[in-house]
């Protein structure tokens, strides 16, 4: 869709008056991120696995951390740091969001480690969600058919605080049916 993405900003770009925001998955070519520099104002790319094997099996895609590795690379060139307007409000940058998955914190502590190796700056603004909540068949992913528990997901905000990420983290009601 990005060819058709691309021409509708063209066309209508110059006449918005809020940040363009690129909302996605990670698992972006870095061509198709190119093809749009200029017209997004705000990437937020999903992280969702260091481990090939955990995304091979939730996601079909054991590729997926060098890819969406190299897609923030990307972002990361063709935005430039996070710009916050006088309210607060991002105006441009990358911002980044992490699942944390139940039975996978270990899982997002080797991201953690890895963003903050790879950009010892935080270039970017870092989104530590917890809203997962197992629904739909889970026969084949028993592990799933929980919620993240409170040590899971505070191992991973601790790390993130003392790796000095600055960002968002959600409330325990975040993972809610509703």
């Amino acid at each position: 869709y990005t060819p058709l993405i691309r021409q509708a900003l063209l066309q209508c770009k110059n006449r918005l008056h809020v940040p363009v925001v690129y909302n996605c998955g990670g698992y972006e070519s870095s061509q198709a991120l190119r093809d749009l520099q200029g017209l997004i104002d705000i990437f937020m790319p999903d992280i969702k696995f260091f481990n090939p094997m955990l995304s091979a099996k939730y996601c079909s895609a054991p590729d997926y951390f060098e890819r969406c590795t190299d897609a923030i690379d990307t972002m990361l060139q063709l935005t430039g740091p996070p710009v916050m307007d006088n309210d607060g409000l991002l105006k441009s940058g990358v911002l980044i969001r992490h699942l944390v998955m139940p039975g996978c914190y270990r899982d997002s502590l080797q991201i953690l480690d890895w963003l903050d190796t790879q950009y010892p700056s935080h270039p970017f603004l870092l989104s530590l969600m917890r809203q997962y909540v197992p629904c739909g068949d889970l026969r084949d992913y028993p592990e799933l058919n929980r919620r993240v528990t409170s040590y899971e997901y505070e191992r991973v905000t601790d790390r993130a605080a003392d790796l000095g990420f600055t960002g968002y983290t959600q409330e325990r009601t975040a993972a809610d049916t509703d």
